[in-house]
């Protein structure tokens, strides 16, 4: 090489301007999985913790199943009144327990203070509500190996079907009021069965939530020969009608033999059903129609209780975007009165 190319490199290299070195970015998504997984390596996953309690169920409603087994169907239809006495006998010693609890809290507020304000007595009520509602999640959540495994063999017995381990665990999923993710096929109907049974047992009813009438007609009537079986009615709640199920009630007008069974009733009448199955829209705007009636008389809801919901991403997240809107019949045209007045 050349004195003269090399004395040009030399320039180049004097010349190039220094460009600083960029720094990258890092990535905040990879830290917090890092930090995840440390947190979940000393405190455990609370997902995997969830199903490893939820397996332990499974398995004592698994050790149920020959009890229910070797029933007789009188037997097991009478197991339904069994467990709504062991309801009410825990309730009320819950309620017991919440009076006794509140006596001592007061004799230990009169030592100090002589006066009671009104809103004092509305906190203590409503504290105690919530504690009852606490207490009878608990107290459904111990009879629910019970209630499932009576289900599983009703369920068994009246449609040659029998609920899988995770079925049940969808169940108890769906009881503890968190959202269940199953395909096509795994069976939600069935899965449907097991929590609306139990909760239904309280005696204030259950509502299952479904996108349309075709659907809500189908599921009650697929589930409602064992509902009917262990006691319980079934109402159907849809745009412009309301049925109950009757099994010596058939419309022959109805090609799917699943809803020849469904009678027509008044709304009331479906709502006060064990369990009803209705759509989205028609639970909102009865809710809606609700609050506009004058007289008690007139109202079709009664106090709600618990709801199982179907395709729960569609119904409250895309659907709930579209309002219910309501109005009131219109009053007197106005114009009348000023024509009046000339």
């Amino acid at each position: 090489m050349s004195q003269k190319k090399i004395e040009k490199i030399q320039e180049a290299k004097i010349k190039a301007p220094k460009v600083k070195k960029e720094r990258k970015p890092t990535d905040k998504l990879a830290d917090k999985t890092t930090t995840t997984r440390i947190l979940q390596g000393v405190f455990g996953d609370p997902a995997k913790r969830n199903l490893a309690r939820m397996r332990k169920i499974v398995k004592i409603i698994n050790g149920l199943e020959p009890k229910y087994e070797a029933m007789s169907d009188d037997e097991l239809k009478a197991q339904t009144n069994v467990l709504k006495e062991r309801l009410d006998a825990l309730n009320k010693k819950a309620e017991a327990n919440i009076a006794r609890a509140k006596l001592k809290a007061s004799a230990k507020k009169s030592e100090t203070k002589a006066e009671s304000t009104n809103s004092a007595k509305k906190q203590s009520t409503s504290v105690k509500s919530e504690k009852l509602e606490r207490n009878e999640t608990k107290i459904l959540s111990e009879i629910l190996p019970d209630a499932f495994a009576l289900v599983r063999e009703a369920t068994k017995r009246v449609l040659g079907m029998r609920h899988y381990d995770v079925q049940m665990i969808g169940g108890i999923v769906l009881h503890e009021g968190n959202v269940a993710e199953m395909k096509t096929g795994e069976g939600k109907t069935l899965v449907a069965l097991l929590p609306s049974f139990l909760n239904a047992l309280t005696g204030r009813g259950v509502h299952v939530v479904t996108v349309n009438d075709y659907l809500a007609q189908r599921d009650a009537g697929w589930n409602a020969p064992v509902y009917h079986f262990l006691g319980m009615s079934v109402g159907v709640i849809i745009a412009d009608a309301s049925f109950l199920y009757d099994p010596e009630y058939v419309n022959e007008e109805h090609t799917d033999e699943r809803m020849q069974h469904l009678k027509p009733c008044t709304r009331k009448q479906a709502y006060q059903a064990d369990v009803t199955y209705g759509t989205n829209n028609e639970f909102g705007f009865d809710y809606l129609r609700d609050n506009m009636v004058n007289e008690v008389d007139f109202l079709r809801q009664r106090e709600l209780n618990f709801a199982i919901v179907d395709e729960v991403d569609s119904i409250l997240i895309d659907e709930a975007r579209t309002p219910l809107i309501i109005s009131a019949p219109a009053g007197d045209n106005p114009d009348s009165y000023y024509q009046f007045a000339k």
